[in-house]
């Protein structure tokens, strides 16, 4: 669409300007991109540079005052963080004019949305990297829109257009039904056509609720509404609202309660199969819909890259001098990008690996803000372990700085809070260093509270005053009731903090830092029972996002996130950060409600677990693919600044890849996985409580069973000696003895000191017996405050203490251990891919004196070890690679990287040992599913040829109508007369009264004539809505409402229904044509028979090959 961007008005004026104009490319390889220009050297040959073009004395203009244009541009941004033209006048003496004549298409450019909303060109120039940042389509529309307004433009239209990201095919883009982008009318018009309707449904999209409603008034296919595309039980129609609005697709019963009184729902398996299969044939239809026309394909396909256009960004900070930082202090390059990014946007994630550097990245980004009067003071969020940490660094870099540490031990305590709280407020201090616990405390105050939510329910009353429709109206306004009495309940419920509030301290600059810990806000949504995503969020983190959108509010605002693992689970973790970050480009795209989201990147799964020969199920939604994801990927960039550390960067220590143990299973753990799977049966056919035994906690079990068999069985004593914690302690006491000086860390999360069998002390005495002095030796766990956490730490660094044991939660996250660290020991694997980073991130750090690093990881055989390991490392693969943008153009979708609990398959294929096994309970799950498809579709063919042998007379009775309507047309256009109104009035007199008095007759009754018709008095015909038929020999009759008819007006109403005969005609015709369609359809569905028969055929011998094998296997 916009790589030919083809209009009049740009080619009329372009042949006009570019006749005068210079080739602005034309000293593009000198310049480059904007921070290529060597901001070092301000003075010398840089300002003959830059005045030369336009043939300028040494006494006129910059030269005098020692700086050029182009560096003055450096300077501005520098010191600035913008291009201020009036400060670049002050720097060189050079005019307006002269300045943006010189720079302009080379290294400023005019920003269309600044200057649509300003119309000012003076503060509407912005560098490269800023113009580039967000969507390109878009801008390029507004920018060729203003073309005529500005000559300047020019030079931004030809930049979107050479940086346009690349057009996706349409073949390439997933369009789910409900995608918010979409048009109505492209779905109007699939439904009318997938339900052969005579008149097409009415389709609305309600963007401020984010709900899809369809309004199907006429008349639906029978046969393809309730045998083709749906159920008896569940309607096409019905699929395709929930299909709209990404609701599950089940089928509930309602039957008496078996506990007390009164009824419950639950879910019929097998009606809510046959609609899912259903749900598939419509969304298989649908994709045909819209990638099988390619005019339709090229529509959307334009319309999708206007909505998702985005280019991922990318920032260059070595125009930065940061000459305030500590000499000692020295950032690298991608430091240095980062602050850039952090400066130059307003809202940022610093998604940098564990462990290189973003520490240094929010204090410097902080103190820039701040000099350079972007921001005014700060506030800086830590974990309560990394408090000191980062008081620490923060002085070591900026020790002149105003800068206020609020310890959450001293400072914070009750009775110091409010002097605390009062100092921030009042003092002149700059920044201010928190720890959660602290920050957790602080509250929004009752004024901004208030006028925040009485804003939403303006704006909601706005909304409703829009609804044209009477159902939605009436929707929207039962909800605003209930928000309302909410609002009551909220405002009753309040309650004033003792101190001064979080708006009312001066906070414009807002850092958090590991943010992933505020992920679990409330999910605004109409979607429910999503594996791992949850509808009510946590008060903490809620009230985080309260305050980042305070923030938000203010022109001065500035919000960044850091952490080293934005995505701790699942793909869907990207919604919350954009919420957080994003909120303004959410709304854009219509995706800001979570259900229009997952319509636009996701693909949900509802599903029953089923299993082989089992007769129960759990139903199930989950995440099982991520599409569209360069698109995803690049917008996320706009506001995610990502760095993964390669090999040679940072001065790292070299790590050489892992060194796998493998520990033999013993024939207990064998014994032990073996009872899994007969756990996992028992789960299935309902011989056990699931608050009793459950797959979670099956995974559990394997899980510690790999790890020490005692952990499962503590009266366990196995004959194997090549347990893991004897293999661990080996590898320690290895390198504890050939490393003199230095230490190691063993990370376990399945066990913690205590007074019975536990991983921490089987480790530690035998350490002990293979000669490590105990005192060598220490448990993260032993430290119960900070103060005792924080002298361990040193200990360690110190090289006091040589190994440390210890959990993710407790030494994995925010530690500062890696000074002397040369071996870390995975003896369990890692929840999630998270926990797997930050363990990591302990020893793959900067600040570690070691030249090389080893990570050990313990594999029991033939266990859940290897399996999961498998796991976690392909979900951080993709994890890492489209958070750098490096993903493939081509990688368009990937299963989700959540849920770490094993299925029953997998536990059955690892209790055995052989990888048939998963084949086969695979295979048996398809093939009791294609037996239900094949039942419902037996029932099915039933009611076709039930329905079809009473087709042929419907189809008789429907001609015979035609025919006797085309012969009423024909006789009232050739008998057709006109009537006096006065007649008029008299006849219609007569006929009200008549009718007054026909109140639920038992027979029809003859009134009079009219245009050759009889005019008939219905039987049982209410008072309150009357209506008379019209009928002659024929034998058709047509009803005519005289509801709030006046007497004038009866033989009027009457009048229009017979001229009106025509397009009763046609719509009786279609509706013809239409059961001839259905019944052509039922015939071939019926001649085609059950599609399902050959399926479970061929699974069922699939299945008898595979136990045939597994015979044969056991014989041997």
């Amino acid at each position: 669409m916009f790589n030919n961007v083809e209009v009049d008005v740009m080619s009329i004026w372009a042949d006009n300007y570019m006749s005068t104009k210079d080739d602005v490319w034309a000293d593009m390889d000198d310049v480059g991109v904007l921070y290529d220009l060597d901001g070092d050297n301000l003075e010398g040959d840089k300002a003959d540079e830059s005045r030369s073009d336009k043939n300028m004395s040494d006494e006129d203009g910059a030269e005098s005052h020692g700086i050029g244009i182009k560096d003055s541009f450096i300077l501005s941004m520098r010191n600035k963080g913008y291009v201020d033209l009036d400060y670049m006048k002050a720097l060189t003496g050079a005019t307006e004019t002269e300045i943006t004549e010189d720079l302009k298409g080379t290294v400023i450019w005019l920003d269309p949305d600044k200057y649509e909303k300003s119309r000012d060109i003076s503060v509407s120039w912005v560098s490269r990297q800023q113009l580039l940042r967000g969507n390109l389509y878009k801008k390029l529309k507004s920018a060729v829109g203003l073309l005529m307004e500005t000559e300047y433009m020019y030079d931004t239209v030809t930049l979107l257009r050479s940086e346009l990201p690349d057009m996706v095919e349409g073949s390439d883009i997933h369009v789910n039904l409900g995608s918010s982008w979409v048009p109505t009318h492209y779905i109007e018009q699939f439904v009318e056509e997938l339900l052969d309707m005579i008149i097409g449904p009415k389709i609305t999209y309600d963007e401020f609720r984010g709900v899809w409603t369809v309004d199907t008034s006429a008349s639906v296919a029978y046969m393809n509404n309730n045998y083709v595309y749906g159920t008896m039980r569940m309607s096409a129609i019905a699929i395709i609202k929930k299909m709209l609005n990404a609701r599950p697709v089940v089928v509930y019963d309602t039957i008496p309660n078996p506990e007390r009184d009164g009824e419950i729902r639950v879910i019929n398996r097998d009606e809510t199969l046959a609609a899912q299969e259903k749900q598939k044939l419509i969304m298989d239809a649908w994709q045909d819909f819209v990638h099988g026309n390619p005019k339709r394909e090229a529509e959307l396909q334009e319309l999708y890259m206007e909505k998702y256009g985005y280019k991922c960004s990318s920032y260059d900070g070595s125009f930065l001098e940061l000459a305030d930082m500590a000499p000692v202090v020295t950032p690298y390059s991608h430091q240095k990008d980062a602050i850039a990014h952090i400066l130059l946007g307003k809202n940022t994630l610093l998604a940098h690996e564990v462990g290189s550097g973003k520490t240094l990245e929010i204090c410097a980004g902080v103190h820039e803000l701040i000099r350079i009067g972007l921001g005014h003071k700060a506030l800086i969020v830590v974990p309560n372990t990394t408090f000191s940490s980062m008081c620490d660094s923060y002085r070591q870099m900026y020790p002149s700085d105003r800068v206020l540490m609020v310890s959450p031990k001293k400072d914070f305590i009750p009775a110091k809070r409010s002097e605390t709280i009062s100092k921030i407020q009042s003092s002149d201090h700059e920044v201010i260093i928190m720890a959660y616990s602290s920050f957790d405390m602080l509250t929004l105050s009752r004024e901004y509270m208030f006028a925040k939510k009485e804003s939403e329910l303006r704006e909601f009353r706005a909304y409703i005053s829009r609804c044209s429709r009477y159902g939605e109206r009436m929707r929207a306004e039962a909800e605003l009731r209930r928000t309302n009495t909410a609002y009551e309940k909220y405002r009753e419920s309040f309650k004033d903090s003792d101190t001064a509030c979080f708006d009312e301290l001066g906070i414009d600059i807002l850092a958090v830092d590991e943010a992933h810990n505020y992920k679990n806000i409330t999910i605004e949504g109409r979607v429910s029972n999503i594996v791992g995503m949850h509808s009510s969020g946590s008060t903490k983190a809620n009230r985080m996002l309260e305050k980042v959108q305070y923030i938000q509010s203010l022109d001065s605002g500035h919000v960044i996130f850091a952490t080293g693992t934005p995505i701790t689970n699942s793909l869907a973790d990207l919604y919350v950060l954009q919420r957080y970050l994003q909120p303004v480009e959410l709304k854009l795209c219509h995706i800001d409600h979570f259900n229009d989201w997952i319509n636009t990147f996701c693909e949900q799964v509802h599903s029953f677990e089923v299993d082989v020969d089992s007769k129960n199920f759990r139903f199930t939604t989950r995440f099982s693919k991520f599409h569209n994801i360069p698109e995803l990927m690049a917008m996320f960039s706009d506001v995610c600044d990502f760095y993964q550390i390669a090999e040679g960067d940072m001065q790292l220590p070299e790590f050489n890849g892992y060194k796998d143990v493998l520990v033999r299973k013993s024939d207990v753990q064998k014994k032990y996985i073996d009872d899994l799977a007969e756990r996992t049966e028992a789960i299935r056919t309902r011989r056990v409580n699931r608050k009793e035994d459950n797959l979670l906690k099956i995974t559990v079990d394997g899980r510690k069973c790999a790890l020490d068999i005692r952990l499962v069985q503590p009266d366990a004593v196995g004959e194997n000696t090549d347990n893991k914690c004897r293999s661990c302690a080996d590898r320690l006491t290895e390198v504890y003895y050939a490393y003199p000086g230095t230490t190691q860390i063993v990370f376990c999360d399945f066990s913690t000191p205590k007074n019975s069998f536990n991983i921490y002390d089987e480790i530690k005495g035998e350490l002990v017996k293979r000669g490590v002095p105990e005192n060598d030796i220490a448990y993260i766990h032993e430290a119960a405050t900070e103060a005792q956490r924080t002298k361990i730490e040193k200990k360690f660094n110190a090289g006091d203490v040589r190994i440390l044991i210890g959990s993710t939660m407790k030494l994995g996250i925010g530690a500062n251990v890696q000074e002397r660290l040369i071996a870390v020991h995975h003896i369990d694997v890692p929840w999630r891919p998270a926990d797997m980073v930050q363990r990591e991130g302990r020893i793959i750090r900067q600040g570690n004196l070691n030249k090389e690093v080893f990570i050990y990881r313990y594999v029991t055989e033939a266990s859940f070890d290897s399996y999961t390991w498998q796991i976690l490392e392909n979900k951080q693969k993709f994890i890492a690679q489209f958070l750098s943008g490096t993903l493939s153009a081509v990688h368009r979708d990937e299963t989700d990287t959540a849920d770490t609990v094993l299925n029953y398959a997998e536990i059955k294929a690892l209790a055995i040992g052989n990888p048939l096994i998963r084949k086969r309970v695979d295979i048996s799950n398809q093939l009791e599913h294609a037996r239900i498809n094949q039942r419902q579709k037996q029932k099915q063919l039933i009611k076709q040829r039930e329905w079809l042998e009473v087709v042929p007379a419907r189809l008789h009775t429907r001609k015979n109508r035609i025919a006797a309507m085309r012969d009423d047309q024909r006789f009232y256009l050739a008998n057709k007369h006109s009537v006096a109104n006065d007649d008029r009035i008299v006849f219609g007199e007569k006929l009200l009264d008549a009718l007054a008095h026909n109140k639920y007759t038992v027979r029809e009754r003859i009134f009079g004539s009219y245009q050759g018709f009889d005019v008939i008095l219905p039987l049982k015909m209410s008072s309150e809505k009357p209506y008379v038929l019209i009928r002659r020999g024929s034998g058709n009759s047509y009803e005519v409402k005289i509801d709030d008819a006046k007497a004038l007006g009866c033989s009027k109403r009457i009048d229009n229904v017979l001229d009106h005969l025509g397009q009763e005609i046609e719509r009786s015709q279609r509706e013809y044509e239409q059961l001839e369609s259905q019944k052509d359809t039922a015939e071939a569905e019926v001649l085609q028979g059950n599609e399902f028969d050959d399926e479970v055929a061929r699974l069922a011998e699939e299945l008898s090959n595979i136990d045939a094998i597994l015979k044969e296997d056991v014989a041997v």
